[in-house]
């Protein structure tokens, strides 16, 4: 796979990485994209393709008993994507 190159200018803003990295702290993929000034991370936020909560992190909090905070994630990824 090709990795796409860095290009300077860069494509996203400093408030724009900044505001990204604030509401998806833990996203390597959305990290990497960044870095890499990826076309395609406006194209997810546009077309709202970005997983809001994880199988794996739904049935882990499930398991344990924690639905409040499944419903507080659920809530935050419902504010995500209304400011997408």
């Amino acid at each position: 796979m090709h990795l796409q190159e860095r290009r300077d200018p860069l494509i996203y803003s400093s408030e724009f990485r900044a505001a990204v990295l604030s509401a998806f702290p833990g996203s390597e993929r959305i990290s990497r994209m960044l870095e890499e000034n990826s076309f395609f991370l406006g194209q997810l936020f546009s077309e709202g393709d970005i997983p809001a909560i994880p199988p794996a992190l739904i049935i882990a909090l499930l398991e344990s008993g924690q639905g409040d905070a499944l419903l507080r994630v659920a809530k935050d990824a419902e504010q995500k994507k209304a400011a997408l």
